[in-house]
């Protein structure tokens, strides 16, 4: 029974270390749509200053290319993180399938335990019963 407590507890401690990796990707996607949000807002303020000064056309060109190209690495990045997440998801699954396998193994043995303990009480019981009327009926 130990061994099972022990393999419930390092399953579980694995699914939490898997849990706070694909938090962790979260908060990357997050953190990389913010920045893309972002550098979009700068590109569309710098295209209306650019309208505004023609002159600076020549610069807004590679400004902007420059931001594609961030943004084009950033989307290859947010889809490495996204099929990384789903491959987390799955070894979530799987491990979370583990730990549920070994916690009803573990409910099935305490109750066997338990019922083996109870049928054993119950054949003392019976045996001190059985003696005590032989008892009694053996001083008549």
């Amino acid at each position: 029974m130990k061994s099972i407590n022990t393999l419930i507890k390092i399953n579980t401690r694995e699914l939490d270390e898997l849990r706070k990796i694909v938090a962790k990707s979260e908060e990357e996607i997050d953190k990389l749509i913010f920045y893309n949000n972002k550098m979009e807002a700068e590109l569309e303020l710098e295209h209306a200053l650019v309208t505004q000064n023609p002159e600076m056309g020549v610069m807004f060109t590679n400004y902007k290319r420059m931001i594609r190209d961030r943004q084009a690495n950033i989307e290859g990045s947010l889809r490495d993180i996204e099929r990384r997440l789903e491959s987390l998801k799955e070894q979530i699954a799987v491990k979370f399938n583990e730990v549920k396998k070994y916690e009803i193994l573990l409910a099935t043995k305490l109750e066997e335990l338990r019922k083996k303990e109870l049928s054993d009480e119950t054949k003392e019981l019976n045996e001190m019963a059985i003696n005590n009327y032989l008892k009694e009926n053996s001083e008549e």
